[in-house]
């Protein structure tokens, strides 16, 4: 008889049963702790719950945050209702304020200095809390616009790997005030997050040729480039990718601004005035006449500002292929305001050529700045009228006003930004701002 083979435990059952847990005493200095725990834990589930929220839930936590705050400003439910639709208004670029005429009398600062050479451009945060300027010097200062002194200061690289190598021509702050964009003589264009002050790596290259002129598109991380290889194109920073390229202007591009739309606008050499529509591929020639625009800014949607080489300022409408308006010699004749309030005549016989333009945008004022030594605040409508002129000695190479149109920034230098073939010993290679104060409307 064959016997089966007795089975074999299988080591777990062999094992013995575990012991019941010791209670876990709780010491004295775990009670004490036990409350900051509790608020740390809280902390970082709430950091967890806005890291995982959608973009629709932040928007929707946003908008709440937002109109509690108008609640506590208002006074009543009409008050909130006003203060609401003005600034969805202003936001869809629907209003229209009109500002200019109620400018009080503006002194500029005393020049912040933190560049060794001419500052070439600068540009502002929404808030106006700080302000870039880009200078010959290949470097970028931020300032704190309430202390008016530098912040930080991203320095050139002479090897072109952790910063601009040559001169820093253009610069440009997205209306988040996250991103901040420069470019210049060494082609490429770099991003940098302004909460760090760190570039955000790799750089955005295609250009083959000097890039001047940079702009976001309102509400999106989409930048425009113009560059001496009169191409324009369109970069995501998101992505920190190339999106497309247009083609048109015959000669350097030198001047570029952008709203909303997928529309921006640029000048050139070449003497004309474009504005692309992106989505259409298409583009509108507005020709201005054989000097070459410098300079452009848009007002709004409809409007759009230009200076030439010949010192005129030039009103622009879609509407039609000239200038609505144009103001000759806008900045006087060669006259220069030295620093001690005497005018002196320059050596050149030409009319001081218009170097920078700026708009508060979405209402009636605007501003230029020249070789004269003013920084000069126009009234836009039919016409150009002078409010008023801003002593600021040397070029102004660079204006940007603010989104709450309470500062206006002027980046000056000795020399022109372009060029070496004037030089003005009056001026100081530095940061000037300008604070606007407007009376009651009537």
């Amino acid at each position: 008889i064959m016997r089966r083979p007795a089975k074999r435990l299988r080591p777990e059952s062999r094992r013995k049963p575990a012991a019941a847990p010791r209670p876990v005493e709780i010491m004295d200095e775990a009670l004490i702790s036990e409350s900051s725990d509790d608020e740390n834990e809280e902390v970082e589930e709430v950091e967890e719950e806005e890291e995982r929220e959608t973009a629709d839930q932040k928007r929707l936590r946003l908008a709440r945050e937002y109109l509690g705050r108008v609640e506590q400003d208002a006074e009543d439910d009409d008050d909130v209702d006003a203060t609401l639709q003005a600034e969805s208004l202003r936001l869809a670029g629907k209003s229209y304020a009109k500002i200019a005429g109620r400018l009080s009398v503006c002194e500029p600062t005393d020049p912040m200095k933190g560049h060794r050479l001419s500052v070439t451009c600068v540009a502002l945060t929404n808030d106006e809390s700080s302000a870039f300027s880009g200078s010959k010097d290949s470097c970028i200062v931020r300032w704190d616009c309430e202390t008016q002194k530098a912040v930080h200061k991203m320095k050139g690289d002479k090897n072109g790997k952790a910063g601009h190598k040559g001169h820093v021509l253009a610069v440009a702050v997205s209306s988040d005030d996250r991103l901040l964009a420069s470019g210049g003589h060494d082609k490429a264009i770099r991003v940098w997050d302004i909460r760090t002050n760190q570039e955000i790596t790799p750089s955005l290259r295609g250009h083959r040729d000097v890039v001047h002129a940079l702009g976001f598109q309102i509400g999106t991380h989409t930048l425009y480039s113009g560059s001496s290889d009169r191409v324009v194109k369109a970069w995501n920073c998101d992505d920190m990718g190339y999106k497309e390229s247009v083609f048109g202007h015959s000669s350097h591009v030198l001047g570029l601004d952008c709203l909303r739309r997928e529309r921006p606008v640029t000048v050139s050499a070449d003497g004309t005035l474009r504005v692309w529509k992106i989505p259409e591929e298409s583009q509108l020639i507005l020709r201005g006449g054989k000097t070459s625009l410098d300079c452009c800014c848009q007002i709004d949607d409809q409007c759009f500002l230009t200076g030439a080489q010949d010192g005129s300022l030039s009103l622009w409408s879609p509407l039609k292929k000239k200038p609505s308006h144009t103001m000759h010699a806008a900045h006087g004749n060669h006259v220069v305001t030295t620093t001690d309030g005497s005018e002196k005549i320059w050596g050149s016989n030409s009319r001081p050529w218009i170097s920078a333009v700026a708009a508060a945008r979405y209402t009636d004022l605007v501003a230029s700045g020249s070789s004269d030594g003013q920084v000069r605040l126009w009234k836009a409508g039919d016409k150009l009228e002078l409010v008023q002129q801003v002593p600021v000695p040397g070029v102004v190479n660079g204006l940007a006003f603010g989104s709450k149109h309470n500062l206006l920034v002027a980046g000056v230098g000795q020399e022109h930004r372009l060029g070496r073939w004037e030089r003005h010993p009056e001026g100081t290679n530095g940061v000037h701002l300008i604070r606007l104060d407007y009376s009651a409307e009537e």
